[in-house]
């Protein structure tokens, strides 16, 4: 490597580490967000296949379905138990 190549690569290092520096709380805030959305959507998709159990019907935890259930709430955790019941079964 010349000295012009070494020199650019400490120039990006030194811009991307000031950046992430900058913004960091702003990118923990957001992963930490995020992960409580995951948690909820996991506690709903819980709840719901406690009361569809009376129905007979589950709702598998799998990826997509915890996204849509953390995304969308409530609503997209019913609509999931809606799905199961009316388009599956």
């Amino acid at each position: 490597m010349n000295a012009f190549q070494v020199s650019l690569a400490l120039i990006l290092l030194f811009v991307l580490a000031s950046t992430l520096l900058k913004y960091r709380v702003k990118l923990w805030h957001l992963i930490g967000r995020g992960l409580v959305q995951v948690v909820m959507g996991i506690f709903l998709l819980f709840v719901v296949n406690l009361v569809a159990g009376w129905l007979e019907v589950t709702i598998p935890y799998n990826v997509v379905t915890v996204a849509i259930a953390a995304v969308l709430g409530l609503p997209g955790a019913l609509a999931l138990l809606a799905i199961q019941l009316f388009l599956i079964q």
